[in-house]
């Protein structure tokens, strides 16, 4: 039995270690937002000091700075596709051309003020999470379309909002509170088709696949659900994170999901990025973050990984096939 349990300890080692492709880039500021670009040969960052940088993925070169406004912290700015959207201090919308990190519209502030934004993959809606009546601590969620028409207001739990996502076709949205609820609304008309309410932990990660079939969510309890994105059942439970999880993604083919810990002892302790393989919920490969991870994001072609733990260098990991 002893040697048994040394032999998986050594494994978990392995698999923790890095690999000849394995790099660290450097950045002038703090990258919280990560994806890939040109095909996977350059890296975008949206950073601390509200710049959009641009590295070579291989070398590690930085290619381009453009400038913005200082970021507050991580679920106040979001990107999708050519865009990407931050809170402004009173907690209106300011939208941006991701490719050159000029402003292009901005959307005023709406009481309460807003605490958390998602976009929609087309940029055509906008949902903001506004921050829980000071008497009842109830959740309010607003949904607005790309010239800032409401489309529709909703209640959504209480004690402010962990997540907040739409489908990759914008047809629902999805958020989750510090009450551990989940709630789906229908983007269209804003009904609430789902309520999940048996979850044991609040949820601090959503991630949808790439063709809108399933989402993930995760957080306190260590453990990726996956959820069926139109029945709203849940397919399949993931286990083994060793920390608590703020931060999800998942592969193009939608066949793996990484998932990104915080350590509940320290804001700078270590923890580890793990690599899972969907179908079997097996583990593929564990990574070593430096402290909390609040991006990750997946290469074109999957093979590789680039992770931020909100430090002046973020990492590119390569993957097995």
């Amino acid at each position: 039995m002893r040697r048994g349990l040394l032999l998986n300890g050594f494994a978990c080692l392995a698999l923790a270690q890095s690999v000849p492709m394995d790099r660290t880039i450097s950045s002038e500021a703090p990258a919280w937002l990560l994806t890939f670009r040109d095909g996977g040969k350059t890296v975008a960052g949206l950073c601390g000091d509200g710049k959009l940088r641009l590295w070579d993925a291989q070398s590690g070169a930085l290619r381009q700075t453009s400038g913005s406004q200082p970021l507050t912290a991580p679920g106040t700015f979001v990107s999708r596709g050519d865009q990407f959207a931050t809170l402004t201090k009173d907690g209106g919308v300011q939208m941006w051309d991701a490719k050159t990190a000029s402003p292009t519209r901005q959307f005023p502030a709406i009481t309460p003020r807003a605490g958390r934004v998602a976009l929609s993959s087309d940029g055509a809606r906008i949902a903001t999470a506004h921050m829980p009546d000071r008497q009842t601590g109830v959740n309010t969620i607003r949904v607005r379309d790309a010239n800032g028409k409401d489309l529709f207001s909703t209640t959504a739990g209480i004690g402010g909002i962990s997540i907040l996502g739409f489908s990759p076709d914008a047809s629902i949205l999805v958020a989750g509170s510090y009450d551990a609820d989940l709630r789906v609304w229908n983007v269209q008309n804003g009904e609430l088709v789902k309520l999940i309410d048996d979850l044991p932990v609040s949820m601090f990660a959503l991630a949808f696949s790439p063709d809108g079939s399933s989402f993930a969510t995760a957080g306190v309890d260590r453990t990726i659900y996956v959820w069926d994105a139109k029945s709203r059942k849940l397919t399949r439970k993931i286990t083994g994170q060793p920390d608590m999880i703020s931060a999800l993604e998942f592969s193009p083919d939608g066949k793996r999901i990484v998932s990104g810990g915080f350590s509940e002892l320290t804001a700078n302790s270590p923890v580890q990025l793990i690599l899972w393989d969907v179908a079997s919920a097996k583990q593929v490969r564990a990574m070593r973050a430096p402290r909390r991870v609040v991006a990750v994001a997946f290469s074109p072609d999957g093979r590789q990984i680039a992770s931020s733990s909100g430090e002046k260098s973020f990492n590119i990991w390569q993957l097995p096939d």
